[in-house]
């Protein structure tokens, strides 16, 4: 945009000349009519500009408004649909934490069967024949000990899956805070580049 007083060149000639011939005639002097028509040319001149100037100055901010308008328009618009994203987010952060719940609760479970399984086989294979063989030389019912190691075993199974189910938890919880690492660090990396 130019220098404001380079845009007025003209209209400050006009001035500077009307003054000139104010301060040439004196005070019964009269100032001649071709140096007023001149005057009232440069004037309406100016008169002209100003309009032009000022209403192509309204109409930029009237654009300018009514850009500012969709410009609050839109933030309000993305601010909503941030909002909804952050809400949808949560749900979706609460859903995977929940079948990474019930996944680890299945891969507990899983190990808890493996675990009895073993045990009872263990316990049929290797204590069964023992427990007999001591009950025989002490004259006791061999089936009541066996049901209540059995049971023993059996009562153990919830403990053992809910120690297998945290420290599985836990597992999870590390990883996925290592892998926030790696991507935090990867993100600096890139902003640093």
């Amino acid at each position: 945009m130019a220098n404001s007083s380079n845009v007025f060149i003209r209209e400050l000639k006009a001035l500077n000349q009307a003054k000139e011939i104010l301060e040439q005639t004196g005070d019964s002097d009269v100032v001649s009519k071709e140096n007023f028509v001149e005057l009232c040319t440069h004037y309406e001149s100016l008169l002209g500009d100003t309009r032009v100037i000022t209403n192509i100055s309204d109409r930029l901010q009237n654009k300018l408004n009514r850009a500012n308008d969709v410009l609050h328009e839109r933030s309000e618009e993305i601010k909503t649909i941030n909002d909804q994203l952050n809400e949808q987010n949560l749900v979706l952060q609460n859903t995977i934490d929940e079948l990474t719940k019930t996944k680890l609760s299945r891969r507990a479970a899983t190990i808890t069967i493996i675990a009895a399984m073993l045990l009872f086989i263990l316990s049929e294979g290797l204590l069964e024949p023992i427990i007999e063989e001591q009950a025989r030389k002490a004259d006791y019912h061999a089936n009541w000990i066996s049901f209540a190691f059995k049971g023993f075993i059996a009562l153990l199974l919830k403990p053992i899956e809910y120690l297998i189910e945290r420290y599985l938890q836990r597992e999870a919880i590390r990883k996925k805070e290592r892998q926030e690492a790696v991507q935090e660090i990867q993100q600096k990396t890139k902003a640093a580049s």
